[in-house]
């Protein structure tokens, strides 16, 4: 009699469930919603002073309508003009953000994933800072170029997290930014596949301080901006790159102790004029920064001054009674180039105890020395002509 109530019941559980499969089949099930429903529409918004240009992304209502920014708890602020619609154009011939020319910020406040950012911020001549560029995503971008030029007012900018996998052009991208004297780059950050880039960067041109020339932040590098864009292959070009500074390098001379001194202070340049010394003007160009620096020692028996880019020989001397001074300035290493690069030679004279060491980047000089009997002990290191 048990046995039979337990398969009664058995079969009475599996007839419910049966049942209750069955009602369930003819529920409507619930859509879920598409992506484009789930990530809203871009647009951006100019501020009501035209200042500043903000980009956002609108949250869709179940009705598919568009809502206020996604980001949370952000109050809408009053804008002079609001943009929609660049984020599924594939090709542009004009800024699609035209009358706001007056910007001065730019601000991705929430994801943007655009198919084309050519022109986007061409002649925007009054911009001076681009805050959350990771919030642009550009790995769909096959056009890049011009996306910046004009932007003659800005001075440093943090690009190192665009995807440029795709990049097909990128021609013009920073033309004719004239102020402009930081990029930085990140290895996400590659034109590698790029058919165009002509003009990437900016020309900047020789003064009395630059080169003409783009280098990495530790002065390493250096290269002209044809040649940046030509070089320009992703992640062996991440960091950030800086316009390339000279500091003078100025020679005296003291003609009672025939010691040679060398110095980057003008300050103390005619200091030790006023005291006697003879100024012999500039004699080299030495890197305002970089990895390679020139130590200054003074030995205060003979008052004889000593200059080595060898920390083995500084500390040896500092041993013997010479005294560390520091960094004197900076080498350029054994960068060689001969159409901006020169090399300063090292000779020695075994007969005197004060100025036994000349350095010097006159052929001539050294030649003249080596034939009265001066050592010629080669390059000491590499200074910019």
């Amino acid at each position: 009699m048990l046995h039979d109530t337990h398969s009664f019941s058995l079969k009475k559980l599996a007839t419910c469930c049966a049942a209750a499969f069955a009602i369930a089949l003819t529920l409507p099930v619930p859509a879920l919603a598409s992506a484009s429903s789930q990530s809203g529409t871009a647009y951006a918004s100019l501020s009501a002073d035209g200042s500043t240009l903000t980009f956002y992304r609108s949250s869709s209502s179940a009705s598919g309508g568009t809502g206020g920014s996604s980001s949370a708890g952000k109050a809408a602020s009053p804008s002079a003009a609001t943009y929609s619609g660049f984020e599924e154009t594939t090709s542009n011939t004009a800024s699609p953000f035209a009358s706001a020319d007056k910007v001065t910020s730019i601000v991705f406040e929430d994801s943007i994933s655009p198919a084309c950012t050519a022109d986007w911020f061409k002649g925007f001549s009054n911009l001076k800072s681009v805050e959350g560029l990771s919030n642009l995503n550009t790995s769909k971008v096959t056009d890049f170029s011009s996306m910046f030029e004009g932007c003659t007012s800005l001075s440093s900018i943090d690009i190192s997290s665009l995807d440029m996998s795709k990049a097909a052009d990128t021609s013009d991208m920073f033309a004719g930014d004239s102020s402009l004297s930081t990029i930085t780059m990140g290895k996400t950050f590659t034109a590698k596949n790029a058919k165009s880039s002509a003009n990437m960067f900016p020309v900047v041109s020789a003064d009395s301080s630059h080169t003409g020339r783009w280098c990495l932040s530790d002065g390493s590098n250096g290269l002209t901006a044809d040649s940046l864009d030509a070089s320009y292959a992703g992640s062996s070009m991440s960091g950030t790159w800086i316009r390339e500074q000279f500091v003078p390098v100025y020679r005296l001379y003291n003609k009672w102790t025939g010691d040679h001194f060398f110095t980057e202070s003008l300050n103390e340049d005619k200091s030790l004029e006023k005291v006697g010394w003879k100024d012999e003007g500039m004699t080299w160009k030495s890197a305002a920064i970089s990895t390679y620096p020139v130590y200054r020692l003074y030995n205060p028996y003979s008052g004889d001054h000593h200059f080595t880019t060898s920390l083995s020989e500084y500390s040896s001397l500092a041993g013997i009674g010479w005294i560390q001074e520091g960094q004197a300035f900076y080498s350029i290493g054994s960068r060689q180039d001969v159409d901006w690069t020169e090399p300063v030679y090292r000779l020695y004279n075994r007969w005197l105890k004060v100025g036994s060491h000349l350095f010097t980047t006159n052929e001539d000089e050294q030649g003249y020395l080596q034939g009265i009997g001066w050592n010629f002990e080669g390059v000491a290191f590499y200074a910019f002509q």
